[in-house]
């Protein structure tokens, strides 16, 4: 439903980066992740986040997180 990204050093194609997940706020409908970019130095070369809705395949209305993704995440 949502994301955004801010970019804090360069990377170049081919730079090692590490990608670490955090989930944060769960809601009855939603999730965020949190996702922070590491370069090879150890510092933050960019940060974002996603916001992911729960929805009816039949109608594409919000529905409640099933009780087997909430446990997941």
């Amino acid at each position: 439903v949502h994301t955004d990204a801010d970019f804090h050093k360069m990377m170049r194609l081919g730079d090692q980066i590490s990608i670490q997940l955090t989930v944060g706020t769960i809601g009855r409908h939603s999730f965020h992740i949190h996702y922070s970019l590491v370069n090879e130095q150890g510092e933050l070369a960019a940060s974002a986040k996603t916001v992911h809705v729960s929805v009816s395949r039949a109608t594409l209305t919000p529905v409640p997180l099933p009780p087997e993704v909430r446990a997941l995440l």
